[in-house]
């Protein structure tokens, strides 16, 4: 039987399964987060399973965020456009988070010290960020997924070429 949680380098990891039951959503929905690169930290282990952050808050979802991007652009473009909170599901109390969120995933600009009201009309989004709306995956996004899946996968090697060898 698997763990649940597993201690990496002093830090404390979990399964979609334990995190499907503190986010209230369903074990495939923390999965696709996990692929779509949207929970940060979280990686896959030797058995095929996502693994996140203990201290993960649940992200935002891809259409949350294409509109938080889509919102970026319109206000760069129009600056007198006043954005109305009641419309959006980021309410203005989480703004700051939710901006620096997209900045951790590199989808915009880092926001700065600037008050939350102004942080919308501050930043800039990134080549990813455009890539992220217009359903782009990225240059080079599946080479860095096969790398990191190779370095998972050297320490098994390891054990696997002594026995082998009979080492």
């Amino acid at each position: 039987m698997k763990k649940d949680s597993i201690e990496v380098d002093g830090k404390r990891y979990v399964t979609t399964k334990v995190m499907a039951g503190f986010w209230g959503v369903s074990q495939r929905t923390v999965s696709r987060y996990c692929h779509d690169g949207l929970v940060i930290g979280a990686f896959k282990d030797s058995s095929n399973r996502y693994l996140i952050p203990a201290g993960a808050r649940k992200p935002l979802s891809k259409n949350v965020i294409e509109k938080v991007l889509w919102l970026v652009i319109q206000l760069k473009n129009t600056p007198s456009f006043e954005i109305d909170y009641s419309t959006t599901e980021i309410k203005p109390a989480h703004l700051a988070s939710a901006f620096r969120y997209l900045a951790d995933l590199m989808l915009i600009t880092a926001p700065g010290d600037y008050p939350t009201e102004e942080i919308p009309y501050r930043v800039r989004l990134t080549q990813k960020g455009m890539d992220f709306i217009q359903g782009k995956k990225g240059p080079g996004k599946d080479w860095k997924a096969t790398i990191n899946r190779i370095l998972q996968l050297l320490p098994f090697l390891e054990i696997l070429i002594r026995y082998i060898l009979n080492l």
